[in-house]
């Protein structure tokens, strides 16, 4: 029988714990590589995740702007129908050659339907001919008042018988900012126009509300808000 003296038995149990150390890195490696690329496969995963949440938002977001937008093109098509057909009525009204008081009156029962379908002074309605206005109702004026030297006067002339909105501005009859809806007839010298308070401009609202946080303005071309939703504190 051979025996083993004690430095084959320490050789043996050296080799025997290099092996272990050896099996334990490895398998430490092991770990070590399947965290990274756990690690790794979260990231991605996350991002992956982040990313579809922000275009579900993203599409949300751009449907409901959408839908704004949508509801805004149908008030301002409301508008453009409504002053295209009033128009219409006018040249007819005026080929008769009505006095000024029977213009008014003509004028008077045009505000009082819009009033009794948009809500009261929802429109404020007149005409100008020849540079001078014929209201449907009386509001104070200032006797320099001159409807010819009005940005919308010259847009409107300017269009020839398309239908424009002005952006807002301060009236200075009335000292409160309006807008203008205007259209030149074919009658020589006359123009129909529309006096819109911005609140008002609306003539329908749309019926999904907004998401919470949200905010919606309604500007004019020069950036001044007509119409907001916001459940931010104005200054």
């Amino acid at each position: 029988m051979v025996r083993q003296n004690s430095a084959d038995r320490k050789g043996i149990r050296h080799g025997k714990k290099q092996r272990r150390i050896r099996e334990t890195l490895l398998r430490i490696r092991k770990s070590l590589v399947l965290l990274v690329l756990f690690a790794a496969i979260s990231t991605v995963s996350f991002h992956v995740i982040q990313n579809n949440l922000l275009d579900h938002a993203r599409v949300m977001g751009d449907g409901r702007a959408l839908s704004y937008s949508v509801e805004e093109e149908k008030n301002i098509t409301a508008y453009q129908v409504l002053m295209n057909m009033e128009t219409n009525y006018l040249d007819q009204f005026l080929a008769s050659k009505p006095s000024e008081e029977e213009l008014k009156a003509w004028l008077s029962v045009f505000y009082k339907n819009t009033g009794e379908a948009l809500g009261k002074n929802s429109i404020l309605p007149y005409a100008v001919i020849n540079g001078a206005i014929i209201p449907a109702i009386e509001v104070p004026k200032n006797k320099s008042y001159d409807p010819t030297s009005h940005e919308w006067y010259r847009q409107a002339d300017a269009a020839d018988g398309a239908v424009i909105f002005s952006d807002m501005y301060q009236d200075s009859c009335q000292k409160m900012p309006v807008i203008t809806i205007a259209k030149k007839c074919k009658t020589p010298e006359t123009f129909l126009a529309f006096d819109i308070f911005p609140e008002k401009f609306r003539i329908s609202t749309n019926s999904q509300e907004l998401p919470s946080g949200s905010s919606y303005y309604l500007c004019d071309k020069a950036g001044n808000v007509l119409y907001s939703e916001t459940c931010l504190e104005e200054e």
